[in-house]
């Protein structure tokens, strides 16, 4: 018995995998099709929204296939459209709108229409509209306690923009419609008719933005950098690498990097120059470096780009390796310091995975030193 249960309940997952909400144009011409897809999350044995897909064809022709939804963030914690639960499901038909209260971004369609109307669990409405000669849908986020930023707008009908952060809002928030115009062609044959589609939003804008204190997000990141000395006072003392974890608080930026023990150099009799004069030995350095500067966010589509200027400074620990011989001297000078600025580049695409690169140049405070230490660095690291 137990064994037909777990069969039943098996066969009861697959087939509600991709649950299905769908509306039709009053004359049955043009359908939208919203899908939720359903997937494990981790070693769980449930089933969890993972996205929602919109699909609305013509005349049994695909028009648009694309994700639909929004990302809200809300004291600390992220909620997805498309990976929370829907908890009603309304349809209404063959609906009328007053002139009087009709939206202007709805003044280009006509007549009655059908409509669908999703609400989650994580307070995210969506609405559909679907009319004779076209599509229009908007979402609405609302019971929020606190103040809560929206993060992400998916781009569904063509050459509608994608946003990677919307703004910081207080209270429930009503998008704007977002309509596509649905053209057929009428060449006489059926089998020969031309869709075209025509999209409109008050949503795109065009170019970059800066992104504002209030809306801006805080990253940690982890990576590697390596380091090559700049002068020959020195000789080849070979690559030094380091661990770094950086991150930035809105506008700030700070981090942090430590370089492991590991032999440098070695100083051979009769080439030697200071602070290795006298010296015959392998040469151990460690290090511990800071980071402060400012980040600027700039956001581009779904594109977040953090251009980070920076001083850095660090300390450079030389360490003889073994004893010293007879007749020869222990290493002088084991602290070095450095001092001077970087730049970083990070890139976050859509949901929160953040991509890294640096470049740094420190000079010595050693008069005798070599000029300075080139750095360079890769990081990845999360956005939240």
């Amino acid at each position: 018995m137990k064994k037909i249960i777990s069969i039943f309940i098996l066969l009861l997952s697959a087939c509600t995998c991709m649950a299905q909400y769908h509306v039709e144009s009053p004359d049955g011409e043009i359908r939208v099709d919203l899908q939720s897809n359903k997937g494990r999350k981790g070693a769980s044995k449930f089933l969890v929204p993972t996205k929602m897909t919109m699909k609305v064809s013509c005349e049994d022709k695909q028009v648009v296939s694309n994700e639909i939804g929004l990302t809200v963030k809300s004291e600390g914690r992220r909620y997805a459209f498309g990976k929370s639960d829907i908890i009603r499901a309304n349809k209404g038909e063959n609906m009328v709108e007053h002139p009087d209260m009709q939206d202007t971004l709805l003044a280009d369609f006509s007549g009655r229409y059908n409509t669908l109307l999703l609400a989650t669990d994580k307070g995210m409405l969506l609405e559909v509209r679907v009319y004779n000669d076209g599509v229009a849908y908007r979402f609405r986020v609302s019971g929020y306690p606190t103040d809560y930023k929206i993060l992400e707008v998916c781009d569904v009908f063509p050459d509608e923009k994608p946003i990677a952060i919307l703004g910081t809002f207080e209270g429930d928030y009503l998008f704007p419609w977002r309509t596509m115009k649905v053209q057929v062609a009428d060449n006489g044959d059926r089998r020969k008719k031309k869709i075209t589609t025509i999209t409109k939003s008050p949503a795109q804008k065009g170019g970059s933005r800066i992104v504002s204190w209030r809306d801006a997000l805080s990253s940690v990141s982890v990576g590697v950098s390596v380091s090559m000395d700049n002068g020959d006072t020195w000789g080849d003392i070979g690559d030094i690498h380091h661990f770094r974890a950086d991150f930035t608080y809105k506008y700030i930026y700070g981090g942090i990097s430590v370089s492991s023990c590991s032999e440098i150099q070695y100083i051979p009799w009769g080439d030697d120059f200071w602070p290795f004069d006298g010296v015959i030995a392998g040469i151990d350095s460690w290090g511990l470096g800071v980071r402060g500067g400012f980040c600027l966010p700039v956001q581009n589509g779904y594109e977040v780009w953090s251009f980070i200027p920076y001083v850095a400074t660090s300390m450079m620990h030389l360490h003889q390796h073994g004893k010293v011989r007879p007749d020869f001297k222990p290493l002088d000078m084991h602290n070095h310091w450095l001092v001077g600025p970087g730049v970083k580049v990070q890139l976050a695409h859509r949901k929160d995975v953040m991509l890294g690169a640096g470049y740094e140049y420190q000079f010595f405070t050693d008069k005798k030193a070599p000029k300075g230490m080139h750095t360079f660095s890769v990081s990845i690291g999360k956005m939240f």
